[in-house]
């Protein structure tokens, strides 16, 4: 059953010229809060990259199904977060400490 529901979705897709797959929107940004560089976004990927050159700190990154945390990165260092993108739910956070 879930084989000829797969095929009967890609014949109707090829026949309304369609894709069942979309491409995810490229949005990345770059914001300097708290002292820091914090380089976030999605294409793709969802990511949170979090650098601070004096304090300890972490990434998150979610997307609509679940969150990763970076491990704590040391100060001067990188701490990076990536989850698979999702077509909605993409959200992105730093904490430092």
């Amino acid at each position: 059953m879930k084989k000829s529901l797969i095929a009967t979705a890609l014949a109707a897709g090829a026949l309304t010229g369609g894709s069942l797959l979309s491409a995810a929107p490229a949005n990345a940004y770059v914001s300097y809060p708290e002292g820091g560089t914090w380089d976030y976004g999605n294409s793709g990927s969802t990511w949170s990259h979090y650098h601070h050159p004096s304090k300890v700190h972490r990434s998150t990154a979610c997307n609509s199904y679940t969150c990763l945390r970076s491990a704590d990165a040391g100060r001067g260092s990188w701490s990076r977060a990536t989850v698979a993108w999702t077509v909605t739910g993409n959200t992105w956070y730093y904490y430092n400490y």
